[in-house]
């Protein structure tokens, strides 16, 4: 009968409950079930009917996000009116905000005024960067006029608007978490795998399984997570450090640039090494005066962003014209995975820019987000792809050792593997060399049992002999079978009185099961203990434990232990 492979069972038995549990889930989803939910109140995205006059006097209707012309200084102003009879309970704005300052007035009353001048005065405060305005309003405000003034010492920001909500405070919340939480769940899961391939790496660097590639994807995938992190929305969730968030997002995004450089030159770049890393040092240079003028209060990094940004256009673009070439013209099929990636990213990127500059946008990676998942996606499967490739490979390289090294009659190990254990010890003091043992022995009068009982006899006294010297010596001991009947074991820190001990033992073991065989079965034994006087090296040790086990095998009659002094 044929017994069911274990292995094959229990995968069966997987993919049953995987598919019962699916199963279970959509039903769960989709059919109508008891329904229990928070009962949250709806917030009114009030991004629609804002009023602008223009310097000329114009007036025209416009709806956020958009980019206006600024008709006051430093900025624009929009009015609108806050609804009567909208549904939803207000009492509090929500305002997105990037390096802008509001006053905000609900009728002839100012509600909001962002410009304070001690932190105006404070150069490493004043660039506020990305964040959420919160702020209570009036409780009778419905029906009034509602009037936003948006300023900004940054020329780019002084026209940009962004999404605004009324309502209360949880619904506000709610309505922002159900925009952001997105962008957040991607940026701690690109932390969370940049931390696994960094640990992956450290923890398999010493066995050569890993390749250094994996930690340098590691370290660029937790800086793209810190940077969706910042650009999130969600950062006010986690601190209210509006100046941590933005050092936080610019250096984010050239601590990404560097490690994105970094591996590549790690997986490919390799001709055109001199010109990738004059490129690293660039990118390396302009990090670290930035970070030095941001410092000082010379320079912040919005004022040094552009040379980022030109600095990172070359970068995507070298690489994909790089990787173009390798793929295309070097036939390298091995880099068709970062080809795709990189190109995703830099079409992703190209968007960006433009969404950045020409449409004055608020949100940032709206479409970096698709570009970088793509990315990480991808290299992550290459990454993981290569780990298997090097953990089979390494098994299959171990099981080869093993094979080298054992004898595969008897199972012990075999002459090649009994000459690295010299070698392993000859570089071993003396004094400490002293302690080592050789035993030597040899199935008596094999040829006969061949002649007489067939060679599969000879090789069953052969591997019975084998199994007595593991049964005896194998705890203390490296057992091997050196040629056709002759086996040795070395011993570590054995005295002496053990050794005689265990040989006694052995001699006798080989005794009790020559009673119950149909051929004589013995063995002769030796052994010596290394001697720096008598002996060069461990070889020399070796020939003398086989005179004395020759000497045994010359007696008519052998004891049952040998007389070793």
């Amino acid at each position: 009968m044929t017994v069911p492979n274990a292995g094959v069972t229990v995968r069966n038995l997987l993919l049953i409950a995987s598919l019962l549990s699916l199963a279970l889930i959509v039903y769960a989803l989709f059919l109508p079930h008891l329904n229990e939910q928070f009962d949250n109140e709806a917030a009114l995205n009030f991004s629609s009917g804002w009023k602008y006059e223009a310097v000329d006097g114009s007036v025209q209707e416009v709806t956020f996000p958009t980019a206006l012309a600024p008709n006051i200084p430093g900025g624009i102003r929009l009015t609108n009116t806050i609804p009567e009879n909208s549904g939803v309970r207000i009492n509090s704005i929500a305002k997105y905000s990037v390096f802008q300052h509001y006053r905000i007035y609900v009728g002839d009353e100012r509600v909001v005024d962002t410009d304070d001048p001690w932190l105006l005065a404070r150069h490493f405060d004043k660039t506020s960067g990305s964040f959420w305005l919160l702020q209570r309003l009036p409780d009778d405000c419905a029906g009034k006029t509602i009037t936003m003034e948006i300023t900004s010492a940054y020329p780019d920001y002084q026209q940009a608007t962004g999404t605004v909500y009324l309502g209360t405070k949880a619904s506000i919340l709610f309505a922002i978490l159900r925009e952001c939480l997105g962008n957040f769940i991607i940026a701690i899961v690109m932390m969370l795998l940049g931390l696994f391939f960094c640990l992956l790496y450290l923890f398999g660097r010493k066995h050569s399984l890993i390749a250094v590639s994996c930690i340098y994807i590691g370290k660029l995938m937790f800086w793209i997570g810190a940077w969706e992190l910042s650009e999130s929305g969600m950062l006010q969730f986690v601190t209210g450090n509006m100046t941590f968030g933005t050092v936080l997002s610019f250096m984010a995004m050239r601590m990404g640039a560097i490690a994105l450089l970094v591996y590549y030159l790690s997986v490919a770049g390799r001709r055109f090494r001199r010109y990738n890393l004059v490129l690293l040092c660039a990118l390396t240079v302009e990090a670290v005066v930035s970070a030095v003028l941001q410092l000082a209060q010379i320079c912040d990094f919005y004022e040094s962003v552009r040379i980022c940004h030109v600095l990172l256009a070359v970068v995507m673009l070298s690489l994909v014209a790089e990787t173009l070439l390798e793929t295309l013209h070097f036939h390298n099929r091995e880099l068709r995975y970062l080809l795709l990636s990189m190109s995703l990213v830099a079409a992703a990127a190209v968007c960006e820019l433009a969404y950045f500059y020409l449409a004055n946008g608020t949100h940032l990676g709206r479409f970096l987000n698709l570009g970088l998942i793509a990315f990480t996606v991808s290299v992550s499967i290459y990454e993981l792809r290569m780990v298997f490739k090097n953990l089979a490979l390494a098994k299959k390289a171990a099981y080869f050792r093993q094979l080298a090294a054992t004898d595969p009659l008897t199972g012990l190990a075999n002459r090649a593997a009994l000459r690295e254990w010299f070698d392993a010890r000859e570089a071993l003091p003396p004094g400490e060399k002293e302690s080592l043992a050789v035993i030597v022995c040899d199935v008596d009068r094999l040829k006969r049992i061949n002649d007489s009982c067939g060679h599969q006899t000879g090789d069953h006294a052969i591997c019975m002999t084998a199994s007595y010297m593991q049964e005896v010596f194998a705890k203390n001991a490296l057992c091997c079978r050196t040629g056709g009947d002759e086996f040795t074991c070395v011993l570590e820190g054995c005295a002496p009185v053990e050794t005689k001990l265990f040989c006694e033992r052995f001699l006798a073991a080989v005794a009790e099961a020559d009673a119950d065989l149909p051929f004589d079965f013995s063995v002769s034994i030796g052994y010596a203990y290394f001697n720096a006087l008598l002996d060069k090296d461990l070889h020399n040790t070796m020939f003398r434990a086989d005179q004395q086990m020759y000497r045994m095998k010359r007696r008519t009659d052998p004891a049952p232990a040998p007389d070793m002094a």
